[in-house]
């Protein structure tokens, strides 16, 4: 068993959901972030390049998309607080 791990790669470390938010402009350059400085940039401009395309497909469908928000929602050993936001069923 010893040889079949030398050609197993290791799985990438997933990266958890920030707590944060950014805004894009319409030519999908970032306006503001409140994400914290250790969420990766590089990330950050892939999610906007994929929600920019989104926008930009559901435009050309004639779909009436003007936003696309995505929201945390706490998991089961999370509490929502007083003043947060309640999810959504």
């Amino acid at each position: 068993m010893g040889l079949l791990n030398l050609f197993s790669k290791p799985a990438p470390a997933l990266l958890g959901l920030p707590f944060g938010s950014f805004t894009l402009d319409r030519s999908g350059r970032v306006v503001i972030a409140t994400l914290p400085s250790s969420f990766p940039a590089a990330l950050m401009v892939e999610i906007g390049r994929q929600v920019m395309t989104t926008l930009r497909d559901a435009q050309a469908a004639q779909l009436p998309l003007a936003e696309l928000v995505v929201l945390r929602q706490p998991g089961p050993h999370q509490e929502i607080r007083p003043g947060r936001r309640k999810p959504v069923p």
